[in-house]
């Protein structure tokens, strides 16, 4: 948090401002050498490409929740029921990474999201490509300390029990 009370990167337990109209388009142009900073900068631009296609549905401002705690061992349908309680819904993977273009927008540097590990406590759950699950980040506690930018490859489904995990809730306002 800066001090003017804004938000500069996800905190758990508080919503997270993305707007995606105001971001700064220039620093996603440069390829990367780093192929980690290069596979989050194409999902960036892709996102991108979905915004241009959808200006109704992303060229918008939205929140984003991580929540503090939920139980563990619940189902993915379970989870996304909980973002709906936030009078939300679980992210998909635009969303998310408009996300991480507003966290670089905002001043943290590709090493920050890409390459250091993630100081969030879970694993974040959002909609992927074609409607399947997947887990993203990675959680201080466990003994995988993936980047924030770490999409894991294994697709969920509704009935899945998932641990260590919360939806990443979007709320448009």
């Amino acid at each position: 948090m800066n001090e003017s009370g804004i938000v500069l990167r996800p905190i758990e337990g508080i919503w997270f401002k993305v707007d995606p109209t105001k971001l700064n388009k220039n620093l996603f142009m440069s390829k990367k050498i780093n192929f980690l900073q290069e596979e989050t900068r194409q999902l960036i631009l892709d996102a991108f490409y979905e915004m241009e296609k959808y200006p109704e549905k992303y060229e918008r401002e939205f929140y984003t929740l991580v929540p503090k705690t939920l139980r563990s061992g619940r189902t993915i349908k379970e989870l996304k029921s909980c973002a709906e309680m936030y009078n939300g819904h679980m992210a998909n993977w635009v969303e998310q990474a408009l996300e991480w273009a507003q966290r670089i927008s905002n001043g943290e540097t590709w090493e920050d999201i890409c390459l250091k590990p993630d100081l969030m406590t879970w694993y974040r759950i959002i909609e992927w490509k074609g409607g399947t699950i997947r887990f993203v980040g990675g959680t201080s506690t466990g003994h995988l300390k993936c980047s924030a930018t770490k999409v894991g490859t294994t697709n969920w489904i509704l009935n899945d029990t998932v641990y260590h995990a919360v939806p990443l809730i979007v709320k448009y306002e």
